[in-house]
């Protein structure tokens, strides 16, 4: 996954954090239908979290959280305390750099384009009716990286960031209707996510994608992952589902038991931190078939509990 979109959600995810919006599901049809690996971030329903409300509401009392904010709105016309609703980034690599990011996002695309070409090296290009903007990465950085990143303003709403040319001008088909998409395979993504569902990761072909020089029966045999965190009645619900290539019921079987060999150890080691163990006790895992489902929950206490402790090591202020 391209590190610029790494930085690009995890910049936005902390101040975006802000009043409720109208909630921006999952769009199966934004994704092309041979994408390897998908994750989605609902945004607006992980601002209706009341630990997460609580940590937005303290750190836009900071000063300095509310100038670089004003900074960001000034420049592109994006108010980074409401305006991004949605990511998704997919691939159909498991490759350094490959995929894209889909963001659900309100901004000015003039704004933002004048602050793009500001930048050495900047320059432009079309597909079709669509401008796509290239910039070196990291030219605020005294190592340059060598990477050229590259943005699309697609429509109202939708900016699409990539690394590689080719899998921008790719993912701009998908979004134009010429190419096929993901929500044809309800194999991949189901008819409807559950409602109130933060974040949705899928992926494929996990054992061809380690390689050779992987020979574990474990790793090589894992054929999918879906991972799903929602929230619920009283706090966070997460499941994550591990599907084995088909006769591998043993090695399911033998997965569930490792992890209950691995809680074990934990509650061992956290013996002084009956809040961690409590935690632990929450993860049960089990086996159907060839598959190996794992659950967990987070009442909202334990988690302000946890970031009450995170802030206290960071001595960030209350």
């Amino acid at each position: 996954m391209p590190r610029a979109i790494l930085l690009t959600v995890a910049l936005a995810l902390v101040p975006a954090i802000a009043r409720p919006a109208a909630a921006r599901p999952l769009d199966a049809a934004q994704v092309a239908g041979g994408a390897r690996w998908m994750v989605h971030v609902d945004i607006d329903e992980l601002k209706r979290n009341p630990v997460v409300a609580d940590v937005k509401q303290r750190l836009l009392q900071q000063p300095q959280v509310r100038t670089g904010l004003d900074a960001i709105l000034a420049l592109t016309g994006f108010d980074a305390r409401q305006g991004l609703h949605g990511v998704t980034v997919y691939g159909n690599q498991f490759t350094p750099n490959a995929g894209v990011a889909i963001l659900d996002i309100e901004l000015d695309p003039q704004r933002t384009a004048a602050a793009l070409a500001a930048n050495p090296g900047y320059s432009r290009l079309k597909h079709g009716e669509h401008v796509i903007h290239r910039w070196p990465e990291n030219q605020a950085s005294s190592v340059k990286s060598g990477k050229t990143a590259h943005a699309v303003f697609y429509g109202p709403r939708t900016v699409v960031f990539s690394h590689r040319g080719q899998d921008l001008r790719a993912a701009i088909d998908v979004l134009a209707g010429a190419g096929g998409n993901l929500a044809a395979n309800k194999d991949r993504v189901p008819a409807r996510i559950p409602e109130g569902t933060i974040l949705y990761a899928t992926a494929e072909g996990l054992g061809e994608a380690l390689g050779p020089q992987v020979r574990s029966p474990l790793f090589k045999r894992a054929h999918s992952l879906t991972f799903t965190l929602r929230q619920g009645e009283q706090g966070l619900d997460a499941r994550a589902d591990i599907d084995f290539l088909e006769g591998s019921e043993e090695i399911a079987g033998n997965v569930v038991l490792m992890l209950g060999g691995l809680q074990a150890m934990a509650r061992i080691q956290l013996a002084n931190h009956p809040d961690l163990q409590t935690l632990i006790d929450a993860v049960i895992a089990n086996k159907q078939g060839s598959r190996v489902l794992v659950d967990a929950s987070l009442s909202n206490e334990q988690l302000a509990a946890l970031v009450a402790k995170a802030e206290r090591r960071i001595r960030v202020p209350r």
